[in-house]
């Protein structure tokens, strides 16, 4: 039976700028499967930095229902290293984490948020559209207007469409490249849409 003591060791390895010391005491504490998972939580707690964040890296590949709490409030954390662990952990649990990753969403750092709202398209989260939306009208950077645009599209509800619709001349490209996607996918983008996209990307090139 392996002690607390070396637990702890192996947490404590983490923080190690050795990266072959960091990768062995990771795979030890992988190997030691649902009894480490207490001991990884004390840590992540800590905010003790890289400790916190590297032991929820490993909490997250363990995915224990025992750390939902605890990862529910690194999705709100404001070091995007937790924050991005416990999307992870989210992963790792599926869909029962739904409704969680829908109410967490607003309070995410942007970076977290764009990897919630992916991780809610692979879920298609149906009922993470209206928080999507709600997020959309507040969008400040062009990677999370398309990365909400594209989830809306993917999601296919007709409500987005208006919405959606009023981002077709985004000054970022790749914002309005999805809208085009998303409007498809939604059965709304029309060949006189679709002109009138084309007239106004001319302009912008000339």
């Amino acid at each position: 039976m392996v002690s607390l003591a070396s637990y702890q060791r192996w947490i404590d390895d983490l923080s190690s700028p050795d990266v072959s010391i960091r990768h062995k005491a990771k795979v030890r504490l992988l190997a030691q499967g649902s009894g480490v998972i207490e001991p990884l939580m004390a840590a992540m707690r800590s905010e003790v930095e890289p400790k916190s964040w590297r032991a929820a890296e490993v909490l997250a590949v363990l995915g224990d229902e025992r750390c939902l709490d605890l990862m529910r409030r690194g999705l709100e954390s404001t070091n995007p290293m937790l924050g991005l662990a416990a999307v992870q952990f989210m992963q790792q649990r599926g869909a029962s984490t739904i409704d969680l990753l829908c109410r967490a969403l607003p309070a995410c750092l942007p970076i977290v948020q764009v990897r919630v709202i992916a991780l809610l398209e692979q879920l298609h989260a149906q009922q993470a559209v209206e928080p999507l939306l709600t997020l959309l009208h507040k969008a400040e950077s062009g990677t999370l207007r398309y990365t909400i645009i594209q989830c809306l599209g993917v999601l296919g509800d007709p409500q987005a469409i208006r919405l959606i619709s009023t981002f077709r001349d985004d000054p970022d490209h790749h914002v309005r490249q999805r809208v085009t996607v998303a409007l498809e996918r939604l059965g709304a983008y029309t060949p006189a849409l679709a002109s009138v996209a084309s007239a106004k990307s001319a302009l912008r090139i000339t």
